[in-house]
């Protein structure tokens, strides 16, 4: 009795304080965060293909080792290495950190561009989601003359203006069907057609009261690119001092495409310098008519924004984000033809064909194989995971958000992750 005694005393002294402080041997830690740092707390603890003790092993992580949270299923974390190797780690084995990639306290913007169909999954992404900041219908084409063709969705606007969302009509080059570039020559290259394109974009812009407007010029001639750079500084000079914002869809460059046929026009110093907001098209490295592959790899896609941080404030800078895919064709040896899928089509059409759905580890992208009636298709297409590596990119370089093509092609779960992971 007497030593129980002295036992429960014992303890009523400890915890007053009386022997002197001591440091506990758990430590205070951040909850596992998506987004956030992890250190391993485990004995050589095994990265995994997927979520799950099943999966194959990737490699054996060291005690202490630093990890980036992508994602989380289950208890299982989606986690990336310092040296870019990704795979997946029960929660228990993990322990959070209070570090985090992003370098700045803004909040990151999430622009949609919205495309009218007949099924409305555009509309309905919009309706079902809280998450955009912004919405950017394809509204208007300039011909060569510089007149606008084409209509407003009424309802988006609607919608945008319940909500307190910005609302930017995308100006396009597109017709017959393709982004004609000798349309868009004919039209920079003459300045009184310029300055009557800018007028009829400021009138539309006060009828509908749009926010702004998104210039997606594509195909533009190289030899453009003085005339593109003066058009854009007559439209800022014309819509900025009423409000109104000037963004621009660009191409994707990296220090190796400066001077390509399809991206030589675009000079991203002097745009960065005239627009409020730069979206780059980091989607199509592999398109339709070419060889399959990756539309966008997680390679390229840093590259494109180390080219662009060079030359572009980053608080304009939004990474564009490819909700869609690919499925390549091989009509003959070597020659092959693609028709896109939403990312909903492509996990349903590996189902359907009873294949597999594989990752690239290197590119961090899913993709599969299947042959019917004869001839071999590849597809490749975005999804959650894929996803997930680029918005870490978005919080490592502290862009300002991300642009989403296109509204009504993603999976739903897309939409979480993007909550979880664009936070200051």
């Amino acid at each position: 009795m007497q030593a129980f005694l002295i036992y429960l005393l014992t303890i009523f002294l400890s915890l007053t304080g009386f022997f002197g402080t001591r440091q506990s041997t758990y430590e205070s830690v951040a909850p596992l965060e998506v987004d956030q740092g992890a250190l391993v707390q485990g004995e050589k603890v095994v990265l995994r293909e997927g979520p799950g003790s099943g999966y194959t092993a990737v490699k054996t992580l060291a005690k202490g080792e630093e990890l980036h949270v992508i994602d989380e299923r289950d208890g299982w974390y989606h986690v990336q290495t310092r040296t870019q190797e990704d795979g997946w780690v029960a929660g228990w084995l993990l322990k959070g950190t209070l570090m985090r990639s992003s370098v700045s306290h803004r909040p990151r913007q999430v622009l949609g561009y919205y495309v009218e169909d007949l099924r409305q999954t555009g509309y309905d992404s919009l309706v079902a989601n809280q998450h955009w900041t912004a919405v950017a219908p394809w509204a208007y084409m300039l011909d060569e003359q510089g007149s606008l063709q084409g209509k407003t969705s009424a309802k988006v606007l609607q919608l945008a203006g319940r909500r307190g969302k910005q609302t930017l009509a995308l100006i396009h080059n597109y017709q017959n069907p393709k982004f004609d570039g000798s349309m868009v020559a004919a039209l920079l290259s003459n300045p009184q057609a310029r300055q009557r394109a800018v007028e009829n974009i400021y009138q539309m812009l006060l009828r509908w009261e749009y926010s702004g407007v998104n210039i997606d010029f594509e195909n533009v001639p190289p030899q453009q690119k003085d005339n593109l750079n003066a058009f854009m500084k007559e439209l800022a000079d014309r819509l900025q001092p009423d409000g109104f914002l000037v963004t621009m869809s660009v191409p994707a460059k990296t220090d190796k495409t400066t001077s390509a046929t399809w991206t030589g026009a675009y000079d991203y110093r002097t745009l960065g310098k005239i627009v409020d907001q730069l979206q780059l098209m980091t989607y199509d490295e592999h398109y339709r008519d070419g060889s399959p592959g990756p539309i966008a790899s997680i390679g390229w896609v840093e590259d494109v924004i180390e080219y662009a941080v060079k030359h572009v404030p980053r608080d304009k800078l939004y990474l564009g984000i490819a909700l869609y895919g690919y499925n390549w064709e091989e009509v003959a040896p070597g020659q092959w033809t693609g028709q896109a899928v939403t990312q909903r089509q492509a996990k349903s059409l590996a189902e359907t064909k009873n294949v597999p759905v594989n990752w690239d580890a290197v590119h961090k992208v899913p993709h599969f194989a299947y042959t019917d009636l004869g001839n071999r298709h590849v597809v490749y297409f975005e999804d959650r995971y894929s996803l997930s590596h680029k918005l870490y990119l978005v919080n490592k370089y502290d862009l300002a958000g991300i642009a989403l093509w296109r509204l009504g092609f993603e999976d739903p779960a897309v939409w979480n992750i993007i909550q979880r992971s664009l936070r200051p």
